[in-house]
């Protein structure tokens, strides 16, 4: 899956592999990862390294879920309530918490 997903890059060039990049200077950033999918170490390892590097990073974990599970809302209520944490983290970022 690799070779398909990353041609001729480098698999650590960091537009691929953002846990090779720079976290200093981006806006807040919100993970949602379910502990049940294959990116959840390396979830744990951005976040890691984004506040090693002074980012402001919020990490929100899911048991059960597969990959982009937002795209099931509103069929499984865990959708629904991520996307309703994810409007509730840009309100928190803009200062308008309602």
């Amino acid at each position: 899956c690799i070779a398909m997903y990353a041609s001729d890059t480098d698999p650590s060039h960091p537009m691929l592999s953002p846990i090779h990049g720079r976290f200093a200077g981006l806006p807040p950033v919100l993970l949602q990862v379910s502990e049940d999918e294959a990116v959840f170490d390396d979830s744990m390892l951005a976040a890691f390294l984004a506040r090693q590097q002074g980012g402001q990073l919020e990490v929100q974990t899911w048991q059960g879920l597969p990959h982009v599970w937002h795209l099931l809302a509103p069929q499984i209520p865990e959708a629904t309530l991520a996307i309703h944490r994810i409007g509730q983290f840009i309100g928190k970022v803009l200062g308008d918490e309602d």
